[in-house]
């Protein structure tokens, strides 16, 4: 299922923070390319990557990742 990432959420948050996108990487434990892959993603394969990014910057998931439903390319919620 297609997906977006607000990435422009992503580091205006991150920025607020005062984090660093390598520094919420650390956080996570996982690699930079890791942390590229999932900002690059146009699929969920990384669920649980999604939400530990969202605890961090206490955001919901609905605002980091939202699917297009290809019956009506609609944006929709994570449910």
């Amino acid at each position: 299922m297609p997906i977006k990432i607000n990435k422009k959420l992503f580091m205006q948050k991150a920025k607020e923070k005062g984090l660093t996108q390598d520094q919420i990487t650390k956080k996570l434990g996982a690699s930079r390319s890791r942390m590229v892959t999932f900002l690059n993603s146009k699929h969920v394969t990384q669920i649980e990557f999604a939400k530990g990014i969202c605890e961090i910057l206490e955001i919901d998931i609905n605002e980091l990742i939202t699917y297009k439903n290809d019956n009506n390319n609609n944006n929709n919620r994570i449910r």
